[in-house]
Order: structure tokens, then sequence, then C-alpha cells
């Protein structure tokens, strides 16, 4: 119960119940069937991603921590409907990239004409989510200057999401389809535009695992429930 409580503290009633509407979401857009998909551990990668996501911004004194929470939790959503409804089309993505020790990203880039966060965009907009989180969805793998149509392409909170997602899966948090060769790099970009150095990120890392473990401990209980 103790840790129940701590994950509680750590997320806060609003994230929880953003955290548990997603689940939602993510259990209407259900796997298929002959998918190897590890759902936990990409959910681990979200939560992860949503944690680290908010740290960066509450150490830059952004304004809506709850919104980069929710937009850290869902920037993937892309890659839960592949699997569920384009399911061989993603098959090929998770093996090309597992074998040849590609990303996820570049290589749907490079077989197909749509990305993940193009559906993902599509869902985001389909189920109306809040505008800057269609923005994160759609922009995360994009620099600054590649981001457009949204009242909120160009808003910081993108490069927020865009290097939590780098820093967890640098730090083995979960999965999202990379190959396991694979090695993430951070763009210096984003460093340009943040008030915090890369020095600075590595230090907001120091708590994360517990973080992260009590979270598990919350979602067991809501996937059980």
């Amino acid at each position: 119960m103790k840790n129940v409580q701590q994950a509680i503290g750590l997320l806060g009633y609003k994230n929880i119940s953003h955290m548990v509407l997603t689940l939602s979401v993510f259990d209407v857009l259900k796997k298929s069937n002959r998918s190897t998909f590890d759902r936990r551990a990409f959910w681990i990668h979200s939560i992860a991603s949503a944690i680290m996501s908010v740290k960066i911004a509450k150490a830059c004194l952004y304004r809506s921590e709850d919104d980069v929470f929710t937009a850290g939790l869902l920037h993937d959503i892309g890659k839960v409907f592949m699997d569920g409804f384009l399911h061989e089309f993603f098959d090929k993505i998770i093996d090309h990239a597992q074998e040849n020790g590609q990303s996820f990203h570049a290589t749907e880039r490079a077989l197909f004409d749509v990305d993940h966060s193009m559906i993902g965009e599509w869902v985001a907009r389909s189920w109306t989510f809040p505008l800057l989180v269609t923005a994160v969805i759609k922009h995360h793998h994009q620099e600054q200057q590649e981001r457009r149509g949204l009242v909120f392409s160009s808003d910081v909170a993108v490069d927020f999401v865009r290097l939590a997602d780098v820093m967890v899966r640098r730090e083995g948090y979960g999965t999202n389809g990379d190959g396991k060769e694979f090695v993430t790099t951070i763009s210096p970009e984003l460093f340009q535009r943040l008030p915090i150095s890369e020095t600075d990120v590595y230090a907001l890392l120091e708590n994360l695992k517990n973080d992260v473990e009590n979270s598990e401990i919350l979602l067991d209980l809501v996937t059980k429930g």
C-alpha cells in the first residue's frame, strides 16, 4: 500500500486519471492476435517518457505540466493503432528494425510513405485530443524548423517529449520497437531551445527508476482491476 501511495503522490490524481483514460484508449486499440509486440514493455516506455517529460518541463519552468504528462504518455499512440489494425505493416517494420539495428521511425520512413506520427495525429484529431498533445504526437520526431500546421507546432513542450523519449530509450526503460542494436542520439538543436544543459538532464534521471517502479505498481492495479 505504501508504494501505491507513493505512486499517487508522484503522479497526482489528475495524471492518474489521464493514465487510466489512456489505458482505456489502448484497450480500444487492441493488439492483433498474432502480435508478439510486448505491450507492457511499451507501456513502461510510455510512462517513463511521461514522467521524464514532466521533470524536464519543471526544470524549464513550463506552465502546463499535466498536458506534458499526457503528451509523453501518448506520443507513440500511432504504434498502438498500427499493431492492432495494420499488423502486417507493423510487423515488417519491427522485423526490419531488429535485423538492421535501426530505429523504428527510420525504418518505417525507409519502407513506407506513412509513419506512426502521421497515424497518431489522425487518431488524436479523430478523438479530439488536446491540441498540445496532438502537436507532440505529430512532431516528436521533427526538428523545430520542420514543424507546422498546428497552433502548438512550435511549442517547446514538443522538445520536452522528444528529449524525454531519447533519454528513456538510452536508459533502457521498456521498448518502443527500435532494433536492439540501435543507439539513440540527442540532437544538439534541442539544447539550443531549452534553458537546461545535457548535464542537467542526466541529473533529472537520478530518481527516474524509483518513479517508474512506483508507477508500474499502479499500472498493475489498474490493469488487473
